[in-house]
């Protein structure tokens, strides 16, 4: 390991005096190594290496436990991803229970474990207005989608409710982020609060005009109120959206509340005739 770290230091031409406890000079050149991983590719040979130099030179570098857990995440071997991310958000929690909280939800839908640690975030932050480190959702919205997926679709509503209209009480010239309203919609349908859920769908359509959720979710209201015509011409945009490619999406994991095509042939199936 030591002949990993002094390589290291020679590619980057430095010399470190002491480990026992950093000078602002070695800090700097700690982040020099940490920024030349990024460079990499992630998972890579050398990116690891890179941040492996970072951790055995600062033990104390959270960031870069973090990020030597990422690709395993990605991989689907999360029992190596939690002890790195565990590591670092003893480090510094304030900024490291964001990502396990997002990450637990997003990769493992444990609902329960990530809702505890954004709670945690608000708690010892008092920032509710933070999101995830992709940005999609504001940390509220999550918690409502883990409320959800946990059944407590009152206490889901309470918390879209302080991460869309909340939110934008207090900034104004926030735009509104991709997917809020077509997830609250889904909630209001499963309430059936139709009206509700009308209201937030068109405003999806607003952020995103092209979502085949939107279309697809407009249906489901307008087949719950017998306006057959109007929900099989739903149906059919949603199909029409769907194979164009405008839907919920992510690289790595199925998002709530997504459909696909046989969703679809389902509902079209069921109108009557």
């Amino acid at each position: 390991m030591m002949k990993r770290i002094l390589i290291i230091c020679l590619l980057l031409g430095t010399a470190f005096s002491s480990f026992a406890q950093l000078s602002e000079a070695d800090s700097l050149r700690i982040e020099a190594i940490y920024k030349r991983s990024m460079r990499e590719y992630q998972g890579t040979k050398m990116n690891m290496l890179y941040l492996d130099s970072c951790v055995q030179l600062n033990p104390n570098m959270a960031k870069a436990w973090r990020d030597l857990g990422t690709p395993y995440l990605k991989r689907g071997d999360f029992a190596t991803w939690a002890w790195y991310i565990n590591k670092a958000v003893a480090l510094a929690p304030k900024k490291m229970l964001v990502s396990r909280g997002w990450c637990r939800y997003k990769f493992m839908r444990d609902c329960e474990g990530a809702l505890a640690d954004l709670k945690e975030v608000i708690r010892l932050t008092g920032d509710g207005t933070a999101h995830t480190g992709d940005g999609t959702y504001n940390l509220y919205v999550v918690m409502a989608l883990c409320e959800r997926g946990l059944g407590h679709p009152e206490a889901a509503l309470q918390y879209f409710s302080l991460g869309i209209d909340s939110v934008r009480k207090w900034d104004p010239n926030r735009p509104p982020d991709l997917y809020d309203y077509v997830h609250r919609a889904a909630l209001k349908i499963q309430l059936q609060d139709y009206k509700g859920a009308m209201n937030d769908l068109e405003k999806e359509e607003k952020i995103y005009p092209d979502l085949a959720e939107t279309s697809y979710y407009k249906g489901i209201i307008l087949l719950a109120q017998k306006k057959t015509a109007a929900a099989v011409q739903q149906f059919n945009e949603a199909d029409k959206r769907l194979k164009t490619g405008f839907r919920l999406n992510d690289v790595y994991c199925e998002i709530f509340d997504s459909i696909y095509p046989w969703d679809v042939a389902a509902q079209l199936a069921a109108v009557p005739h």
